[in-house]
């Protein structure tokens, strides 16, 4: 549209539209990051969520790191040369360790491409490099799962991997925010194909109460089932509402609930704590990493509530205590209607 924010559209799951959203959308991005600004808009505007908040961050923040990716792995790419005569650019995806290296600083990011599972540390055999030398991702557009029990298997991963789609589950499923699909051999005939999935938790909280750090990054917890008990998956945790005091990037030691799943998959887990340019990369330093605190910001306790018109209902609720007959008159507060 001619105000360069947003629109809305429908479509399903068409790879050529797409590609042409992706490329207009970092076109965008190149201009002083006009999408994030328009989220940041948008969000103030209309309350959202603590937990969608941290959702969309991470979201952009993936997404980023993305094309970020594709565009150094695809130097001869028309589009970079002349977005008027682009060809095909962002649905030919990029290694899942060049996604790694621009999601996270070179240091921290190297210490997740070198890490081991929490079973078996330190086998030079089972590091995490070895597993994705050569696997990809093409995490293009994402995906909403519908559903009270989601199962995904195998044929569906390679359905939404040709697409260049990745998942987000429904609501109610707990503990999982994105799926993103990881082919590991994509040298191989497409008949051999060996996919696995990147399974991402978002929290966007201050303060973590004792016994509810941990974090609920297993296939079951996901529904997913690979093609074999020998294909590990990987997961990722992002408290992206750690203070800067303590942010910081762990691997193989992540607090997850299950590391010993009913299936025999290795689990690859790292987690990312903070929100600024010292663990992510996409982020850079002053007026861009305060747009993404803005963004994760919570300026008033009813904006945990989504809707507008309900927050002058909110700030006048009194508490309710059950103590008696002779105390019923702490519910003179509420409409007839609702006793």
């Amino acid at each position: 549209p001619k105000h360069s924010e947003s629109f809305y559209s429908s479509y399903g799951s068409d790879p050529v539209v797409v590609e042409a959203a992706t490329q207009l959308l970092d076109t965008y991005i190149n201009e002083q990051n006009v999408p994030l600004s328009t989220m940041l808009k948008i969000i103030i505007d209309r309350r959202m969520s603590k937990g969608d908040k941290g959702e969309v961050c991470a979201i952009a923040l993936i997404g980023e790191a993305y094309r970020n990716a594709v565009r150094k792995e695809n130097p001869n790419s028309t589009y970079l040369s002349d977005p008027t005569q682009a060809d095909v650019l962002f649905a030919a995806g990029c290694s899942f360790k060049g996604w790694l290296l621009e999601l996270a600083p070179y240091d921290k990011a190297q210490s997740i491409i070198k890490s081991f599972p929490p079973t078996i540390p330190g086998e030079e055999d089972e590091c995490l490099d070895n597993w994705i030398e050569t696997a990809i991702i093409r995490p293009t557009h994402y995906v909403h799962q519908e559903g009270n029990s989601v199962k995904t298997g195998p044929t569906d991963l390679r359905a939404a991997f040709l697409r260049g789609a990745a998942f987000i589950p429904p609501p109610n499923h707990p503990g999982i925010d994105i799926i993103i699909i990881v082919l590991l051999n994509p040298k191989a005939h497409p008949s051999k194909w060996r996919f696995t999935v990147l399974i991402i938790q978002v929290k966007r909280r201050t303060e973590v109460a004792s016994g509810l750090g941990s974090f609920d990054l297993t296939l079951e917890t996901a529904g997913i089932t690979l093609q074999d008990n020998v294909t590990p998956y990987f997961a990722l945790a992002m408290e992206l509402g750690e203070t800067k005091d303590k942010e910081r990037i762990e691997t193989g030691n992540i607090p997850t609930r299950t590391y010993h799943p009913s299936n025999k998959n290795q689990m690859y887990s790292f987690g990312i704590w903070g929100c600024s340019e010292d663990v992510l990369k996409p982020i850079k330093s002053g007026a861009d990493r305060e747009r993404y605190l803005s963004l994760l910001s919570l300026p008033r306790a009813t904006t945990e509530n989504g809707w507008e018109e309900t927050n002058d209902l909110l700030l006048k609720l009194q508490a309710i205590y059950s103590m008696g007959k002779e105390k019923r008159d702490l519910y003179k507060w509420l409409p007839p209607w609702a006793l």
